[in-house]
């Protein structure tokens, strides 16, 4: 089993205290699939401001030599995004197809050129080490890599500006499986902050998460949540959090029909006069 990369490393403790939560925006997401993937996504918030896009995504095939997918769209701003993924590509090293190629682009239709952005990635991903790598329009460049000990994993990321040839930012960060249903991670980022959890299942269906985060030098700013989650024998996933901040929150999701699944959430502030976020998301999938 190929190693999580460095971006994925917090993935299960970040999802558990974010994915689900809507804050006080309205969604509707409508996913088509057939020959192209087709997903228009509308979004509303909390002041009534609208937004939406519209994304394809496809099979594209240049060559014999790679898996190969096209996604581009558009949202309501102008901005035309596009994607083309390249993978299982064979490493000149070793041979084994473990290389993923990336290009990205966002650009501002009928507006400033220079405002334009793109991107090249390369990701590597093999048993015992991940390496990603990204190259910006504007000269900045990104390296991450994982490497797995037994249950371990450790892994570390620098941004380097190439035209000033300076470091920007710097990021450690350790994952360690317990055992099969339990994983604790941490991330210290730039020597100023620092997070860490955990997330664990039992085998009464609950999963409990816990989380501190905090900047180095100042104890003050520390914040302690902790979160759990289960399904209901009905089906419906039900989450609930709380934080030493005053915020409490709980979401539930259920699928109203095989292609439709709805998740609703609401959000109190204990410590500003009980005020409260709501959000939406429906998701419309077909198969």
């Amino acid at each position: 089993m190929a190693l999580p990369i460095f971006a994925d490393l917090y993935k299960p403790i970040k999802d558990a205290f974010s994915k689900g939560f809507q804050g006080d925006s309205h969604k509707l997401e409508i996913t088509s699939k057939d020959a192209v993937k087709f997903n228009p996504v509308f979004t509303r918030d909390a002041k009534g401001n609208y937004s939406g896009s519209l994304s394809v995504e496809g099979d594209y095939i240049p060559c014999k030599h790679a898996n190969t997918k096209l996604k581009y769209g558009i949202n309501e701003k102008g901005t035309l995004s596009a994607k083309l993924t390249a993978e299982n590509v064979k490493c000149p090293i070793t041979k084994q197809k473990i290389i993923k190629l990336e290009g990205l682009a966002d650009i501002l239709i009928g507006g400033d050129i220079s405002k334009d952005k793109y991107e090249l990635k390369c990701e590597a991903k093999h048993e015992k080490a991940t390496l990603t790598t990204s190259l910006k329009q504007d000269f900045t460049a990104e390296a991450a890599g994982v490497v797995g000990l037994k249950d371990l994993q450790l892994g570390g990321l620098v941004s380097v500006d190439l035209k000033k040839k300076q470091l920007t930012s710097n990021s450690v960060g350790a994952a360690y499986k317990v055992s099969k249903s339990t994983t604790i991670a941490c991330i210290l980022e730039n020597l100023q902050s620092v997070k860490a959890g955990f997330s664990s299942a039992n085998a009464k269906g609950w999963t409990f998460s816990g989380e501190y985060t905090a900047k180095v030098n100042d104890i003050s700013t520390s914040v302690v949540a902790l979160g759990s989650e289960t399904t209901l024998k009905d089906g419906q996933t039900v989450k609930a959090k709380a934080n030493t901040q005053g915020i409490l929150a709980a979401s539930i999701a259920h699928k109203i029909s095989p292609e439709l699944k709805l998740t609703t959430s609401i959000e109190v502030d204990t410590l500003k006069g009980y005020s409260s976020k709501f959000g939406s998301q429906l998701v419309w999938e077909s198969a």
